[in-house]
């Protein structure tokens, strides 16, 4: 018996709690769920703005300019009839921060990247890879083995 409590104890433990931060390529812009849940946004430390937002963020990438950022994650609370899905939300953060667009995936989503001129977003997911068009808000779905006709955004160090 005891045995078997340390093991149960020790999966316990191995949980990543902490809260994953998505940084921008130079560092200066930050995001992470805050105490409240929400998304909380700051710049060199100091505090921009928070967001509610209905999911944990796993994954995201801030724009090259900083003023867009993307964030996916598993949502909040799992709903038993579909419990695999991925929620991906788009915030405007310049000159404030707010949601632009959210899209719900039916399973995983791998890997996000923008456009060079920002107004797409290419996600890679579970089914293949889809293009958003941040400003009309629509996205296009293709297979997984579909190139952009753009280039993306690389994080230059």
């Amino acid at each position: 018996m005891r045995k078997s409590t340390l093991f149960i104890f020790s999966i316990l433990i191995s949980v990543n709690v902490e809260a994953h931060v998505v940084s921008s390529c130079d560092g200066v812009y930050s995001a992470r769920i805050g105490a409240g849940g929400g998304l909380v946004i700051q710049q060199a430390g100091r505090y921009l703005g928070v967001v509610k937002t209905d999911h944990a963020v796993d994954g995201g990438l801030f724009s090259p300019d900083d003023s867009i950022l993307i964030a996916f994650g598993l949502p909040t609370e799992i709903d038993p009839r579909s419990p695999k899905i991925t929620r991906v939300s788009i915030y405007s953060v310049k000159p404030t921060v707010s949601l632009i667009h959210r899209v719900t995936y039916g399973g995983g989503v791998y890997d996000v990247a923008f456009s060079d001129d920002q107004n797409y977003v290419f996600v890679n997911n579970q089914y293949g890879v889809d293009v958003i068009d941040i400003r009309r808000g629509n996205f296009q779905p293709y297979d997984s083995t579909h190139v952009p006709q753009f280039t993306t955004q690389q994080c230059r160090k």
